[in-house]
């Protein structure tokens, strides 16, 4: 084989190399990405175990007049015993007087696939001001998100 047939070859296959990467990108890319980072927080679940949080902000947040509507995604770790990694939160907010009540739930799996979720009726409850949720509340009201 030539010095040419032999580049001409290996130029042929370079496309294919060159896309592997990508394709397996692709795939694994988070559907949370463009997501903002809030902040971390931890808790001891029942069997005294702490858990690290993540909380992030989804980019759609809906708002008429002073009522609001945004989601947070919070990632665990470790993951609990029954496979949730994450779950995400539907809040509906009262800018005005900085109350807020949960209307939905769905916890993920380690590949962000619904495990089980619900739909949630609870009074607003004011939120704390020295919580870190009421400045991340505040700012969602105030527009810098």
């Amino acid at each position: 084989m030539t010095m040419f047939a032999k580049f001409a070859a290996a130029a042929a296959t370079l496309p294919i190399l060159l896309s592997l990467p990508t394709a397996v990108l692709a795939q694994t890319a988070s559907s949370y990405a463009d997501w903002r980072y809030l902040y971390v927080d931890s808790f001891e679940n029942s069997a005294g175990q702490n858990i690290t949080q993540e909380w992030w902000l989804s980019p759609s947040q809906t708002r008429q007049n002073s009522q609001l509507q945004f989601t947070l995604l919070a990632r665990r770790s470790p993951m609990s015993d029954n496979g949730t990694a994450a779950a995400l939160f539907g809040y509906v907010a009262n800018c005005d007087s900085m109350m807020y009540a949960i209307e939905s739930v769905q916890y993920l799996d380690v590949n962000d696939r619904i495990l089980n979720g619900q739909t949630m009726q609870q009074a607003m409850q004011s939120a704390d001001p020295d919580s870190q949720f009421y400045s991340v509340l505040s700012n969602l009201c105030s527009g810098a998100y």
